[in-house]
């Protein structure tokens, strides 16, 4: 029988998904966010710095930025990619990162398109109204939210 004290919960929670056409204005310097970001690139290319080295986004690569890191972002002509900003709880009050290596920057497979794609398709009320991470990266009423989807079948399917 295992030990439920040692059990681990994980809960997600979806706060922006959305797709969008960024340009040479998509450089921001030293963001700092309290939640995790995850993008997918569907064309063009941008750079992220994270902890000193630069990750190259290009078409068909999943890039993660892990909440409380310092990063920053730069896009020198135009990138057309998916994002998805979401919380993490772990239960137990353990941040998900020491737990997992987890690789920041991957070549996506047809079912992790898939994937962006529906949840995009789940959740159009969620796209961000601004992209600049000053405007909402600490908003209070973001992270604290407790608004769902207004579709109980796509709040099922995006908390699985």
């Amino acid at each position: 029988m295992r030990n439920t004290s040692e059990s681990i919960g994980l809960r997600l929670h979806l706060l922006h998904t959305g797709r969008c056409k960024v340009g040479n204005w998509w450089n921001y310097q030293n963001v700092l966010s309290p939640f995790n970001r995850m993008y997918y690139i569907h064309s063009g290319e941008g750079k992220v710095i994270f902890k000193g080295e630069t990750y190259r986004l290009t078409e068909g690569s999943i890039f993660l930025i892990p909440k409380f890191i310092p990063h920053s972002y730069q896009c020198d002509e135009a990138m057309e990619q998916t994002y998805i900003c979401f919380t993490d709880e772990l239960i137990g009050n353990r941040n998900i990162y020491e737990l997992a290596d987890f690789t920041l920057l991957k070549e996506a497979s047809d079912l992790m398109k898939s994937y962006f794609d529906r949840i995009v398709a789940l959740n159009p009320y969620r796209t961000l109204k601004a992209y600049d991470p000053k405007i909402y990266d600490n908003n209070r009423e973001l992270l604290f939210s407790t608004s769902s989807s207004r579709n109980i079948k796509a709040t099922i399917e995006t908390n699985g």
